[in-house]
């Protein structure tokens, strides 16, 4: 709380059923070369109250189970920096990453999330934002979900995005944003929905293939 916690090349386990860990009331964490790991069922991971959860220089954030939850909640902020990795994988029931009102997960600088089963759902002002080369692979039952007015999911400066297949992305009352050569392909039955507005510029690039579907209920 109120403090500031750095793991440098250390494995944080976070088991047993029903275990938390959690950052509050303004508390900042950053893990340097380091591997938290999450793998025991209904486990969550908690990051509130105006804190921030930083994984840099290689680190890996990996969570694998069934009925798992990383829960991001008010105005608080998860960064993924400099080639590290999120790896989020539902056995079973999908893992759930949540992003409140007001919060943003950001991943940038080459760092990379892999959402398999997974599905990450932000609200109210909410935004999951990859920049500066990061990439996000989805597959087989994943999601992204953004519903509330200023709710968003961007992309931006090269930063790209693969919907392997199965998998959906949808924006409702907010905003989908690709800027400044991002990308994003959608495979194999794979959906992007958006109600809002949908925008583009600066040499992006959406690309549909093999029964990937589009809707827009707004502006393009």
């Amino acid at each position: 709380r109120e403090g500031s916690l750095t793991t440098v090349e250390a494995a944080l386990l976070v088991s047993g059923a029903g275990a938390e860990l959690i950052a509050t009331m303004g508390a900042r964490v950053v893990e340097v070369g380091s591997a938290l790991v999450a793998c025991s069922d209904s486990a969550t991971i908690v990051v509130e109250r105006l804190s921030e959860w930083e994984v840099r220089e290689m680190s890996v954030l990996r969570l694998e189970s069934e009925g798992l939850a990383m829960d991001v909640r008010e105005d608080s902020l998860v960064t993924l920096f400099n080639g590290t990795e999120l790896r989020a994988t539902g056995l079973g029931a999908p893992v759930l990453l949540m992003v409140g009102a007001g919060s943003t997960w950001l991943a940038e600088h080459d760092a990379k999330m892999f959402l398999v089963n997974a599905v990450m759902d932000g609200g109210f002002g909410s935004q999951i934002v990859a920049q500066g080369n990061a990439t996000i692979d989805m597959s087989v039952g994943s999601s992204l979900r953004q519903v509330g007015m200023g709710a968003r999911v961007a992309l931006l400066e090269r930063a790209s995005l693969r919907n392997i297949g199965g998998g959906d992305v949808a924006v409702a009352m907010g905003t989908f944003e690709m800027w400044d050569d991002a990308q994003a392909s959608f495979q194999s039955t794979s959906m992007l929905t958006v109600e809002g507005l949908a925008l583009m510029r600066n040499n992006s690039r959406l690309t549909f293939e093999s029964l990937a579907r589009a809707t827009v209920r707004g502006v393009l």
